[in-house]
């Protein structure tokens, strides 16, 4: 059996959590960015807010040049979690 360090596992969460963004970002926006660039990204605030929850928010985060529309965790890490579609209607 293979015991994993809560380290490990929380770097583990947060390559995916790369991975997936940038997945996304590059779909929707035709941008990427690197893991450097994404981890100075969780660290900027919003442009404007979209919405926010309990758990997450979701605003502009200029990228590039291009405001995108994200999903962050709003408590541990602070993640960003997804690029939303920029034609998508969001209820308040």
């Amino acid at each position: 059996m293979i015991f994993l360090s809560k380290e490990t596992i929380q770097n583990n969460e947060f390559i995916s959590s790369y991975y997936h963004f940038n997945e996304r970002l590059k779909q929707r926006y035709q941008l990427q960015v690197t893991i450097d660039e994404y981890k100075d990204l969780c660290r900027v605030q919003f442009k404007s807010f979209i919405k926010q929850s309990k758990n997450k928010n979701i605003g502009f985060i200029p990228i590039k040049g291009v405001n995108v529309i994200v999903v962050k965790e709003r408590k541990g890490k602070r993640r960003l979690i997804t690029a939303m579609p920029a034609n998508k209607k969001y209820k308040k």
